[in-house]
């Protein structure tokens, strides 16, 4: 006899890899207290930042992540240059009929999303995001390459 209350059936886990955090300048929403606090009634065991062209919520992050009992993944939105981060010329990507398939819609970056799987990774990081602050600057968007 097959019963539904005999069975207990368990979810996957699941990692929400794409969070835009009270840090992603002009695109944040998630205050970090609430976000921990969302995932411990949920029962998810990591959740990954990856703001806006910054890490500047890193350390905030880390910590309070710990602090909830979370794995904290850190990773970051960036903005791409298409040539050098020094290069402040624009250029067209693919032909004409593309442009809308080009998300900065200009031509001046695109985006990746870049997540540290260690301590290397995580330096790598922060040295990629110090180079486009100080080098990369295009209009609003601090671009690496």
């Amino acid at each position: 006899m097959f019963s539904l209350e005999a069975e207990a059936v368990s979810k996957p886990p699941f990692t929400h890899l794409h969070v835009h955090t009270q840090y992603s300048l002009l695109d944040g929403a998630a205050r970090l207290k609430d976000m921990f606090d969302a995932c411990n009634e949920m029962g998810m065991t990591h959740i990954a930042m990856s703001d806006h062209g910054n890490l500047h919520g890193a350390y905030d992050f880390f910590h309070t992540a710990k602090k909830a009992g979370v794995t904290p993944i850190i990773g970051i939105e960036a903005y791409v240059a298409p040539e050098s981060r020094r290069n402040k010329r624009k250029i067209q990507w693919g032909q004409p009929h593309q442009k809308r398939d080009d998300v900065s819609g200009s031509g001046g970056y695109t985006h990746k999303t870049i997540w540290a799987a260690n301590r290397t990774g995580l330096h790598n990081l922060f040295k990629l995001s110090s180079d486009a602050y100080a080098e990369g600057w295009l209009q609003k968007w601090p671009r690496m390459d």
